[in-house]
């Protein structure tokens, strides 16, 4: 499958955060794919290609990762655990 960019790099903010997130393919219930810390949505590339050709992928970057922004909250793996 040929790659596009269609999809990717779409921007929502939310509470004034800017959130990143990649959204392609089609289908009625979507695949989503969140990336462990430090990283960050590039991670699931292949994965988001491969699925794409069936059904909608979704990978996002959480807050401060990646594209997506937060200046203000100080980031940690404890601040994403918590529930």
């Amino acid at each position: 499958m040929e790659s596009t960019t269609a999809g990717l790099n779409l921007m929502l903010n939310i509470n004034n955060l800017n959130l990143s997130y990649d959204d392609v393919g089609e289908g009625n219930i979507p695949i989503i794919f969140l990336h462990g810390f430090p990283f960050d949505k590039s991670m699931w590339a292949k994965q988001l290609d491969f699925f794409a050709t069936t059904n909608r992928v979704i990978a996002i970057d959480i807050r401060g990762f990646g594209k997506s922004t937060d200046e203000t909250t100080p980031l940690s793996i404890d601040l994403f655990a918590t529930t």
